[in-house]
């Protein structure tokens, strides 16, 4: 019997600057971001998960983000981001959405964040705050592993 794809823990997000693919980093330390999809469980080959991404941004080109305000995420809110305002990005998530629930065995790990419950914010390096109603230009999507306290680029590309 022929084993399947290892169960892969992931998330999708934008950020401004290139990460290089394999780049490993503390989770409590990832570049600034703008979750594309919160972390997911899927019993999938990465190329598929990487096709589905893609897939899902065919087109989409930079998405520019306003940023409006701070709120705290996570199952004991102790995440602190900033909410940013993005048609762009909730329309990008739908389309996330839709493509990787139909890859097997698809979980949200916080299904309260998928979907309707979305609400686009970046997370930033600690410390660190945009003003309200700046804007920035995402440019590029990272498919990043999460494995326990680390994350680790899988896959990136450029919108």
């Amino acid at each position: 019997m022929q084993a399947g794809p290892t169960p892969r823990f992931l998330a999708v997000v934008a950020v401004p600057v290139p990460i290089e693919k394999g780049t490993r980093f503390p989770r409590a330390t990832w570049p600034s971001h703008v979750t594309l999809a919160s972390n997911f469980f899927v019993d999938a080959a990465l190329a598929e998960v990487v096709d589905a991404v893609r897939a899902a941004c065919v087109g989409a080109g930079p998405i520019t983000i306003q940023f409006e305000g701070i709120a705290q995420f996570g199952r004991d809110k102790g995440i602190r981001v900033q909410l940013v305002n993005s048609a762009q990005t909730v329309a990008l998530h739908e389309q996330l959405a839709d493509l990787l629930e139909a890859l097997p065995h698809f979980a949200a790990e916080e299904s309260l964040y998928w979907r309707a419950g979305y609400r686009p914010h970046m997370t930033h390096v600690a410390g660190r705050d945009t003003p309200d109603d700046a804007e920035l230009m995402l440019r590029h999507v990272v498919i990043a592993d999460i494995d326990g306290a680390d994350a680790t680029v899988l896959d990136q590309f450029r919108l």
